[in-house]
């Protein structure tokens, strides 16, 4: 396969047959579609509060949008500080921000590999829309950066990156680089200290039956699905779609139980 992507045939890869891509707005779309699910768009909620026995969303002027007994915070960066609970030290969520770059394909356009190839930075060859076909290769990564405006050298970048990965298509397209026949699309994924997700309770003593699945990084689209199927396994005692080895590595209280041996190590040396 290396050389229908235009390297060396001697070039180190690793082909994956069941690999491929997906618009995220469509899997969205079809996630939304099922019957258990309601979508509550424009309502921001602000805060949560605590009134007997269940959760009340707040917006900013304090009317509830909503009532559960079980709440699930699944809002990347924000989940550690919309609801003022505190949870900025305990999660140590960042946010890394990443641009992508497209183009369009037109008859001048040929040789590009027939697959998507990732390995420092990616590509996609071939992405249709509405207008016609795309191709998009990225992305960067910046960590605490919160700008979601597109920047001319992270399209820069992005080449740098595809002329690693896939020399020849980065020289093919180089032109359209510099002539600004390219743009741009950037995008904040939520990550934790160890790139791991967080799943499961906050902490059940101090807030019950509130749960978080964050912190999915670079593959929210992978991650979130199989976090969601995990969740709903622990919360009806259900068998882990998982090992239960990796459903530990994901708790939330791994983050608790790191801060927790730090703030004694440090009491300790104080003292």
């Amino acid at each position: 396969q290396p050389e229908l992507a235009g390297l060396p045939s001697d070039e180190a890869a690793t082909w994956h047959a069941w690999g491929g891509w997906i618009k995220p707005a469509r899997l969205v779309d079809a996630l939304l579609r099922d019957p258990a699910i309601t979508w509550r768009g424009d309502a921001c909620v602000d805060r949560l509060r605590r009134e007997g026995d269940s959760w009340c969303a707040l917006d900013a002027n304090g009317k509830v949008l909503g009532r559960a007994d079980l709440v699930v915070l699944a809002m990347g960066t924000a989940t550690q500080t919309l609801f003022g609970l505190d949870t900025r030290a305990m999660l140590g969520l960042r946010a890394v921000r990443g641009q992508v770059t497209t183009g369009r394909h037109d008859a001048t356009l040929l040789g590009l590999p027939p697959f998507a190839v990732n390995g420092q930075g990616g590509f996609i060859p071939d992405v249709p829309d509405a207008d016609g076909r795309l191709w998009l290769c990225g992305a960067s990564f910046q960590r605490d950066d919160l700008d979601g405006a597109p920047r001319a050298e992270d399209d820069t970048t992005n080449l740098a990156r595809l002329g690693q990965l896939l020399p020849r298509t980065a020289a093919q397209l180089a032109t359209r680089f510099g002539s600004g026949d390219v743009r741009g699309w950037a995008g904040l994924r939520c990550t934790s200290k160890d790139r791991m997700p967080l799943l499961g309770p906050a902490n059940p003593e101090r807030w019950p039956n509130l749960w978080l699945s964050t912190a999915m990084g670079s593959r929210g689209l992978s991650y979130a699905l199989v976090c969601a199927e995990l969740l709903v396994a622990q919360l009806h005692s259900e068998p882990f779609p998982m090992e239960a080895s990796l459903a530990r590595a994901l708790a939330v209280h791994r983050r608790i139980g790191e801060d927790r041996r730090a703030t004694s190590a440090t009491e300790a040396t104080e003292e």
